[in-house]
């Protein structure tokens, strides 16, 4: 019997520009046409039940979705639902999953010193690049030339065609935040409980300290535009 694991139901609503008129604003009406429903997208159980993490590619063709109980990753073509493939190879409990700038790449990395960092082929689902370690974690930069990877100990620079390391940057903590456009990283220092920095990605350098916030916070996040930081408090 065919099992739906997940089903998608998107409500898109597309509304006038804002006046300035803070007054008037509830006031407007949305025109005709402005809120339009995508329909169902659903699947059928690929071995696993439950989902922890959704990702959509950039141009929004592909789905990828890691399970809740053990280490698959799987990609689904996110027009009709149909699983594409499935990337398996991981030991540990993957803990970060991203997707590269240029949308061909998945990158995943299992927080745990016997598992790695992997970069996959989106496309043909091919494994491309493994790095040793773990990390928790790892993105490759706009350059496409370096993978990031950032763990409890360290951030280490990697070269996507040798998996050499380029350099090691300062001690960092969870929880941690990589900017829209790869350059930042936003993290906790590891011996300090209220002062969050942040970090150039290429150099390892300290931008801005931000101290005074609530100890151990839980999450931080950029804005899509990588202008505004939020961080929330347990």
């Amino acid at each position: 019997m065919t099992r739906r694991i997940f089903s998608l139901a998107l409500l898109l609503a597309l509304a006038l520009a804002h006046s300035g008129r803070g007054d008037e604003a509830d006031e407007e009406k949305l025109p005709a046409g402005a809120v339009a429903r995508m329909r169902l997208a659903s699947s059928e159980n690929a071995g696993y039940d439950g989902v922890y993490r959704v990702l959509f590619t950039p141009d929004g063709q592909k789905l990828i979705t890691r399970s809740l109980v053990g280490q698959a990753i799987d990609v689904w073509d996110a027009s009709t639902g149909k699983h594409a493939r499935r990337l398996e190879g991981h030991e540990r409990g993957i803990t970060s999953l991203a997707i590269s700038f240029d949308g061909a790449y998945l990158i995943s990395a299992a927080d745990d010193r016997q598992d790695d960092v992997r970069v996959w082929d989106i496309r043909t689902g091919d494994r491309i690049r493994t790095v040793p370690g773990g990390g928790k974690l790892a993105q490759i930069l706009p350059d496409q030339t370096t993978l990031v990877v950032v763990s409890d100990e360290r951030i280490v620079h990697f070269d996507m065609a040798t998996g050499g390391v380029l350099g090691e940057f300062p001690e960092v903590r969870i929880p941690l935040a990589l900017s829209p456009d790869g350059k930042t990283l936003a993290a906790m220092r590891k011996l300090d409980d209220d002062k969050l920095v942040l970090i150039e990605t290429t150099t390892g350098k300290e931008r801005l300290e931000l101290p005074g916030l609530t100890a151990n916070p839980a999450a931080v996040v950029f804005s899509p535009d990588g202008q505004r930081l939020a961080v929330a408090g347990r």
